[in-house]
């Protein structure tokens, strides 16, 4: 009795369109150690986290203009206790 060949077919990697503008951007707090992933760009999403922790959670209206000193250092970027990694 012969032995049939199996024919496996490769499926094509399906390639998404890019959201480079809007990438997942993780920002860590560094004293409690909590993760927050926002859908903004790494100063904005620093913003947010920052606004949330004074009370202020409502991160669709947020005042990217609000006075607040970002220091950068590197591919690094902190505000407050927060910290987060731009690429």
């Amino acid at each position: 009795m012969k032995r049939k060949k199996i024919k496996i077919s490769r499926r094509k990697k399906i390639e998404y369109p890019s959201t480079a503008k809007y990438k997942v951007t993780m920002v860590f707090n560094m004293t409690t150690g909590k993760e927050l992933y926002y859908m903004l760009q790494p100063k904005k999403a620093l913003i947010c986290a920052y606004m949330a922790s004074i009370g202020k959670n409502n991160t669709w209206e947020v005042d990217f203009n609000y006075p607040v000193h970002i220091s950068t250092s590197g591919k690094t970027a902190t505000l407050d206790d927060y910290c987060v990694i731009m690429k």
